[in-house]
Formats: C-alpha cells, sequence, structure tokens
C-alpha cells in the first residue's frame, strides 16, 4: 500500500466524513430508543453528544490508521501485532476519554445533573469507553486498514507478476524475431551464391539488394512493428532478389486500400510467406508463378491475404506446422496479439495457395501499446 501520511488531507477529509455520518445515524436511532421507551429527550443533545463522541473519534483515527499501516500482521509477528495494539486500544480510549472530559460537561445520565471532574469520573469513563472506543472504533480502523493493506499487496504482486509475463513475452518475441532475421539472411545468400557463376551479373545485384534489406533490419526494424507501407517495400525488394533467380517467371502484385498504410503490422510478417509462395510454386512447376497481396479493412480489423497460382503446399503441411519462418510468424502473433488475430492457410480457388491474416487495426499512432520492445533496447545500426 502506499505510504499514508499524516499530512494528507484526504485522510483526514474521509476520517471526518465518515464519522460524521456515522454520528448522524447512530444519534437518530439512539433519539427512536429513548423515545420508544418512554424516556424523551432532546434531539439535539442526543446528537450533539454523539457528535463530539465521533469527532473526537475522527480526530484520533488518522493517528491509529497511519500506525496501522505501517505494522502488518504476518504469521511471524502475530504476537507483537497483538501486544501493540492491545496497548494502542488502551492508548487510544484514554486520549479519548481525555478530551471528551474537557470538551463538553458530563451528566449523570440518570439524573441529568453535571458530574464533577475528578479520578474517580476519569477512571469510569475509561473503563466505559473501553468497549464503545477501545474495541469497537480502534479495532475497526484498525482492520479496515489491514483489509487495505492487503488489498493493495495483491494488487501489487498482480502487477509484479504480470510484469515478469510481460518481460518474458518480450524476451521471447525479440528472440522470435532475431532468430527470424538470420534463417532470411541466409537464404538470400545462399540464393546469390546460385547464381555466382551462372549469371554473375545478376549475382552482383542479388548482393546489392541483400546489403539493402540487411540495412534495413539493422537500422531500421528496430521495434516488433512497423507500417504496412515499410512491410510492403520491404517485402518489394525482397522479391526482386527472387526474381533474379527466376527471369520473367515470376510476377508480384499487390492491391492495398490507401487508407491501411499507415496500418501497424508486425516486421517481415509477409516476406516469409511470400518466400513460401515462391519456394514451393516454383519447384513444383515450370511455368510462370503470380503472388498476390492484397488487404483491408472489415469490423474494425485489418484483413491480409497472400495468394499464388502455384501448385498448393505439400498435403503435410497444414495451419500448424511448416518451415522455420511459417512456424515463427505464428508463434509472434500469438505472443503480439493474445489470441486476437488469425492466421488461416488453404488451398486457392483455381490451385495454389491462400495465407489469410486478420489482426486488429492499429494506426502508427496507436502503435505504442502493441510495440512492445522499444527502439532503445534495440542494437544500433552504428555498432556494426
Amino acid at each position: 500500500m502506499q505510504t499514508v501520511r499524516l499530512k494528507d488531507w484526504r485522510l483526514w477529509a474521509v476520517s471526518f466524513t465518515a464519522w460524521t455520518a456515522f454520528s448522524l445515524l447512530y444519534g437518530g436511532s439512539n433519539y427512536a430508543w429513548h423515545f420508544a421507551a418512554g424516556h424523551p429527550t432532546s434531539l439535539r443533545e442526543i446528537e450533539l453528544l454523539h457528535l463530539l463522541n465521533c469527532w473526537i473519534d475522527a480526530f484520533l483515527t488518522p493517528f491509529v490508521f497511519v500506525a496501522s499501516s505501517r505494522i502488518v500482521l504476518q504469521k511471524s509477528n502475530w504476537l507483537r501485532f497483538v501486544g501493540i495494539h492491545a496497548a494502542g486500544m488502551v492508548l487510544f480510549t484514554a486520549a479519548h476519554t481525555v478530551l471528551r472530559m474537557a470538551l463538553y460537561p458530563v451528566r449523570n445520565q440518570f439524573t441529568g445533573e453535571i458530574a464533577s471532574a475528578s479520578l474517580d469520573l476519569a477512571w469510569r469513563m475509561f473503563l466505559y469507553s473501553l468497549h464503545s472506543e477501545g474495541v469497537t472504533a480502534y479495532l475497526s480502523v484498525v482492520v479496515l486498514a489491514q483489509l487495505m493493506w492487503s488489498k493493495s499487496e495483491a494488487q501489487r504482486r498482480a502487477l509484479a507478476e504480470e510484469q515478469m509475463r510481460r518481460a518474458a513475452a518480450e524476451a521471447r518475441i525479440e528472440m522470435l524475431r532475431l532468430q527470424l532475421q538470420p534463417h532470411f539472411l541466409f537464404n538470400c545468400l545462399n540464393t546469390a551464391a546460385e547464381l555466382i557463376h551462372a549469371d554473375p551479373d545478376a549475382a552482383e545485384r542479388m548482393l546489392f539488394s541483400i546489403a539493402d534489406l540487411l540495412r534495413e533490419i539493422i537500422g531500421g526494424m528496430r521495434s516488433n512493428t512497423h507500417t504496412l507501407a515499410e512491410e510492403l517495400e520491404f517485402t518489394k525488394t525482397f522479391f526482386s532478389i527472387e526474381q533474379l533467380r527466376f527471369p520473367s517467371r515470376l510476377q508480384l502484385t499487390i492491391d492495398v486500400q490507401d487508407s491501411l498504410y499507415c496500418c501497424m503490422v508486425p516486421t517481415m510478417l509477409l516476406q516469409p510467406l511470400v518466400e513460401n509462395s515462391v519456394k514451393h510454386g516454383m519447384s513444383q512447376t515450370s511455368n510462370g508463378l503470380v503472388v498476390a497481396i492484397d488487404a483491408l479493412a472489415r469490423d474494425g480489423n485489418l484483413e491480409l491475404w497472400v495468394r499464388d497460382n502455384g501448385r498448393g503446399l505439400p498435403a503435410k503441411t497444414n495451419g500448424k506446422n511448416g518451415g522455420t519462418g511459417l512456424r515463427n510468424t505464428r508463434e509472434r502473433l500469438d505472443h503480439l496479439y493474445k489470441g486476437s488475430h488469425m492466421l488461416a492457410i488453404s488451398p486457392a480457388k483455381g490451385g495454389g495457395t491462400v495465407v489469410h491474416i486478420v489482426l486488429p487495426r492499429c494506426e502508427e499512432q496507436d502503435n505504442q501499446a502493441l510495440n512492445l520492445v522499444s527502439a532503445s533496447e534495440q542494437v544500433d545500426a552504428d555498432d556494426f
């Protein structure tokens, strides 16, 4: 629980408000009891007396509450806890008795006469108040302070556990992102190696394109998400590398609503899917391959499709397995969107494969909550 201080005016305001309300209710109830018992008395006198008693309690309550919030009941200190509050209850009752006698004359409840102040009267009032003030008022404040501490401690623990879970999720997402990048780069370098002897000029152009992608990965992809426009640009650069491997046999089409280019998507979301389309599509056909990327907004979501006109994925491949890129993509989406997304792979009409992705629509300015790892935590490109 946040440290409570006596100088906090809210503590005093709550104390006096609560005790005043209790005084009015209890005083009215006491007046009704006297009236029903045939002992009519002044409502003003009863309310004034109860208000005085309750305001004394209201004055003492913040001291008890602050002290109680610093002495928490635990298994290891229960004996000390009981001893401290037993002494506190006696001090509270004594202070209440002294203030009561000093502020308002004590009347004999049977004769109505004002009693003269004396040690004997003080002792009798102390014993009388030990139950009503010491047990009832003091222990009520102590119990309230302990309950508030328990609630605050439960919230603190829940927050700490959530922060630990979030840190673990962030670490897992970052590991997946870093795992995907070398997988992607190794594939590109293997492609370039295949062309070095067959077509040196194409291999050189490919290496320049790979260098551009590497600069983008190291210098640009500092977070787990970026705009759809950036993702499409990255994917197009990758596809141009694949086109060097298969001249005149690969075609990429993109159909995206203009308003969606600023939507946030995970980095390297589309590239592994396009890579799968080329890998499986071109390995099973000698004809040209068309890969289409479509995006639209529907029901507050961003929907993406990656289609190809190849022969489709192998029969053993479904929505729950696949290569490193596909498994990685699915797992990153699970961590980032916590089940509020969809990734489905199915045969396309007329042949080929279609990957359908549904993400919560998040504009660039709303990205802070989704972008779990800040740029300051990423490796700076200048370090390389």
